[in-house]
């Protein structure tokens, strides 16, 4: 990408593509982690590093991934 496209992107787009790059290095850490043992670092290190890049890369995902019931949506819908 050129410095003129840069120029010419509007703010909104800019910063999508800024966002986009984040959670891509963060997809990349986790993958590194999940490859390398980190033998030296003790679990909660590992475990904190993991949850810190698993938020920025996937930050849509719903953390705490609990199964709501269709009343419980509608009223999160609803306001």
């Amino acid at each position: 990408m050129t410095d003129e496209i840069l120029e010419e992107m509007d703010c909104e787009t800019t910063n999508a593509y800024f966002q986009a790059i984040t959670m891509i290095e963060a997809q990349e850490m986790l993958k590194l982690f999940q490859v390398e043992s980190f033998s030296q670092a003790k679990k909660e290190q590992k475990t904190k590093l993991f949850k810190k890049y698993k938020k920025l890369a996937y930050p849509n995902e719903i953390s705490n991934n609990r199964v709501i019931t269709t009343d419980e949506l509608a009223r999160i819908m609803s306001g």
